[in-house]
């Protein structure tokens, strides 16, 4: 089953239909979420003492983006696009659960709690925020 795109090459007015199967959208989206998620780490992970601080961003602003997305009621080729396709290879949570994993394996209890509770009420928090602020647009 494709989704009807519109292009809108020259006038917002004429939108010109195409026709995008869906899983090219979501392969599109990863494919840049993946990138995106990669240079984070590389910029962020330097900075990390307890929690890696690129796998908490990704995270973060990857609730903070999906809330906005949905709190903007996109249409569903932008919804398969950013938050099935973008923001799913974006987020890390592989990653976050193998963080926690590790300083559990070395009974570095403390430190996992921290990383845990970040990840888990700040993704909440910055899902709810997201979607507030775009309902505001």
């Amino acid at each position: 089953m494709a989704i009807a795109v519109y292009l809108r090459p020259k006038s917002w007015r004429n939108p010109m239909p195409v026709s995008i199967p869906p899983i090219v959208l979501v392969c599109i989206g990863a494919c840049f979420g993946a990138a995106a998620r990669w240079q984070l780490g590389i910029v962020l992970n330097r900075y990390g003492q307890v929690a890696t601080l690129g796998t908490l961003a990704a995270n973060w602003l990857g609730c903070f983006l999906a809330g906005a997305v949905l709190g903007l009621s996109p249409n569903q080729m932008c919804r398969l696009l950013l938050v099935t396709g973008f923001l799913g290879s974006f987020t890390t949570f592989s990653a976050f659960s193998a963080e926690v994993a590790e300083k559990l394996l070395a009974a570095r209890y403390a430190e996992a709690a921290v990383v845990l509770l970040l990840h888990m009420a700040g993704g909440i928090a910055l899902t709810l925020l997201g979607f507030a602020l775009a309902r505001q647009v």
